[in-house]
């Protein structure tokens, strides 16, 4: 990998670390699609319907009617139509985001297991899990966020995932570990691991992947996308 593709991968990611990647200020894993909260719903939602020129229109000649004698349109006939349009755009709106507030909310909190220590996991919601965590999988499961394969059941580290969710293709693809992490996990214990990633930025890229992995008592690993798991693919 030569200079340039180095610069590239500038996303520092410590292994089994909280501490030092909450120094590097990374996003958490809350998904929020929803367009409004309490106090921002009433301004955005009416910058958003005055923004279209048909309610701008009509709020001027509505203005016009009821403040000079230009508009021989009656101020009730001006006022009543918008009045109407609004609410019900309103209310639209309002259901709609709930709606979205509804899903955000089943999302986040879903239940995964991280690791606490080498031979425990704890349940934790999909939203409190951070960079850096051990997560384990278990057939059938959604993944929660987008994460590199340490470790398998299977004897060769191999798994598979379904990518439905992403592309729309329901044929399971192979994924595998990389097999000296596997040989290290099982001498001394996934918790003790410890170490560093360089990997590229967030993109929309779901079907690349390049990233450095830096273990202690390994050689330097080079990551491609048949080590990555993405977030919500079915993991079997």
């Amino acid at each position: 990998m030569n200079q340039n593709s180095n610069q590239e991968l500038s996303r520092k990611i410590h292994l089994n670390d909280r501490h030092k990647n909450a120094q590097l200020k990374y996003h958490g894993n809350k998904v929020t699609t929803s367009k409004y909260n309490v106090w921002s719903f009433i301004p955005k939602c009416l910058y958003l319907q005055f923004s279209r020129v048909a309610n701008l229109y009509f709020l001027l000649i509505a203005v016009l009617a009821n403040t000079t004698s230009i508009s021989s349109v009656s101020p009730i006939t001006s006022i009543i139509p918008l009045v109407f349009v609004l609410t019900t755009s309103l209310v639209r709106e309002a259901l709609e985001d709930y709606g979205r507030h509804k899903n955000d909310r089943c999302t986040n909190n879903q239940k995964i297991l991280v690791n606490k220590n080498k031979t425990e996991y704890e349940e934790k919601r999909w939203k409190d899990i951070h960079v850096g965590d051990i997560i384990k999988i278990r057939n059938n499961e959604e993944i929660p966020v987008d994460m590199v394969l340490l470790d398998s059941n299977d004897e060769n580290g191999l798994a598979y995932v379904e990518t439905a969710n992403l592309d729309g293709e329901k044929n399971l693809k192979l994924k595998q570990s990389k097999p000296e992490i596997r040989e290290l996990i099982q001498k001394v214990g996934i918790d003790s691991i410890k170490g560093e990633m360089l990997a590229e930025k967030p993109n929309c890229k779901i079907h690349k992947f390049r990233a450095i992995f830096e273990v202690q008592g390994l050689e330097t690993l080079y990551l491609n996308y048949g080590n990555l798991l993405l977030r919500v693919i079915l993991f079997y």
